[in-house]
């Protein structure tokens, strides 16, 4: 019976932790989203394509325009070449 008192402590370390990962985990997908630029030798689908992924972890779930709208601002502002970007624009 004198198990039970360490398996409180050690069950809610584990999901403080996990809530910690998780919160920390979307700080810097956050961070990596808005400092996302084009690689010299990636194309722009392969860009697109990690925008996407890096939209996804930044911002779990949500599916809203306005998430659209970001996401396609940041991919705008990744490409980093100014007459390409008015193209794709």
């Amino acid at each position: 019976m004198g198990h039970g008192k360490n398996v409180v402590p050690a069950v809610s370390g584990k999901v403080a932790y996990t809530f910690w990962k998780l919160r920390h985990g979307r700080k810097v997908s956050k961070q990596n989203f808005q400092c996302r630029r084009r690689r010299p030798d990636e194309t722009v689908p392969e860009l697109a394509q990690d925008i996407r992924r890096l939209m996804t972890l930044a911002y779990p779930g949500d599916r809203s325009s306005m998430a659209e709208r970001l996401a396609k601002e940041h991919f705008l502002c990744a490409i980093d070449d100014q007459e390409l970007e008015l193209k794709v624009r």
